[in-house]
């Protein structure tokens, strides 16, 4: 379903950006590891085009709780003291 909005014309980067942030989270909640790891590679794109502070930080906060899942604790650490500073 997020694909079908996420395609929708006129759309603004905030959206696009929450939209795939949306995605992270049903896909941690799954337990899909993978396919959050795309997700967020993609959002990745879409925020060097634009984006608030605050989606910045969500989005560091969703690439470190993907690192966590899989144990890379390291850039895990690094992204969240990058959120806080």
């Amino acid at each position: 379903a997020y694909e079908i909005v996420l395609a929708l014309p006129k759309l603004s980067v905030g959206k696009k950006l929450d939209g795939h942030l949306e995605m992270a989270r049903v896909c941690s909640f799954w337990g899909d590891w993978r396919q959050m790891k795309d997700v967020l590679e993609k959002a990745q794109k879409i925020i060097a085009s634009g984006g608030d502070w605050d989606r910045r930080n969500r989005l560091k906060a969703y690439q470190s709780l993907s690192n966590i899942l899989v144990r890379e604790f390291e850039p895990a650490s690094k992204l969240l003291l990058g959120g806080i500073a």
